[in-house]
């Protein structure tokens, strides 16, 4: 699924149980955006890990503009043009 917000996109790809918690992932695509919104689909999200996916050193490290735990969505920032992927860990 691939959800279209401007130019800021993601996908959730995938969900499981690990241990007691649900660990939910997939990708996100800037274009010319420097912020976006990601749903994880997480009742509460208690750890976020954002890559960078390119094929070249990212001049900036993506982030999230949130105080951990948090709920959807979670403000992403990047630099324009940057594809990474998302890995969530929290409670359904």
């Amino acid at each position: 699924m691939v959800i279209t917000m401007g130019t800021f996109s993601y996908t959730q790809d995938g969900r499981t149980i690990v241990g007691t918690k649900w660990m939910a992932w997939g990708t996100f695509s800037s274009d010319s955006e420097t912020t976006g919104e990601l749903y994880t689909g997480l009742e509460l999200v208690e750890n976020l890990q954002l890559t960078v996916k390119d094929s070249s050193v990212a001049a900036n490290a993506p982030t999230y503009n949130e105080t951990l735990p948090t709920v959807d969505p979670i403000t992403i920032i990047c630099d324009a043009g940057e594809d990474g992927c998302w890995i969530a860990i929290g409670r359904m």
